[in-house]
C-alpha cells in the first residue's frame, strides 16, 4: 500500500466513524461520495506549491547565469509562475470542480432520509 492509500484510508475512517457516523448503507456510500473529491482536494492544494517548486528550482538555474538584479527574489517567483501558470490555471479549474463535487455530495445529505438519524444531518449543517 502506498503513503496516499493509507492516508485515504485514514480519511475515509476519520469522515465514516469522527464526522459522519453513517448508519445505513446509504449513507456509507454518501461517506465515499464525499471522502473522494475531499481526498482530491486536499491533493491539488499540495500539488500547486509542489508545483511552483519545483519551477523555482528551474528558474534559479535560468538566473545564475545573469547578473543579480535589484530584486532577484522577485524575478525568481515571476519566472517561476511565467512558467507554470497554464499548469496553476489547470489546477485551479480541477481544484474547483472538486469543491463543487464535495459540496454537492454534502448537499445531497440534507434528502437521505436517515440524514436525522445519524452524523449526516450535522455534516450537512456544518458544510
Amino acid at each position: 500500500m502506498t503513503k496516499a492509500e493509507d492516508e485515504f484510508r485514514i480519511l475515509m475512517r476519520r469522515i465514516g466513524t469522527r464526522e459522519i457516523q453513517p448508519m445505513s448503507f446509504i449513507e456509507r456510500i454518501y461517506v465515499r461520495d464525499i471522502a473522494v473529491p475531499l481526498w482530491e482536494i486536499i491533493r491539488l492544494r499540495r500539488f500547486k506549491p509542489a508545483t511552483l517548486n519545483n519551477a523555482l528550482r528551474v528558474a534559479l538555474s535560468t538566473f545564475s547565469n545573469k547578473s543579480c538584479s535589484e530584486n532577484p527574489d522577485y524575478e525568481l517567483e515571476a519566472e517561476a509562475f511565467r512558467l507554470t501558470s497554464s499548469e496553476i490555471d489547470r489546477l485551479d479549474r480541477v481544484l474547483t470542480v472538486a469543491e463543487i463535487r464535495r459540496d454537492s455530495a454534502l448537499h445531497c445529505i440534507a434528502d437521505c432520509p436517515t440524514a436525522s438519524h445519524g452524523g449526516l444531518r450535522r455534516a450537512h449543517r456544518r458544510s
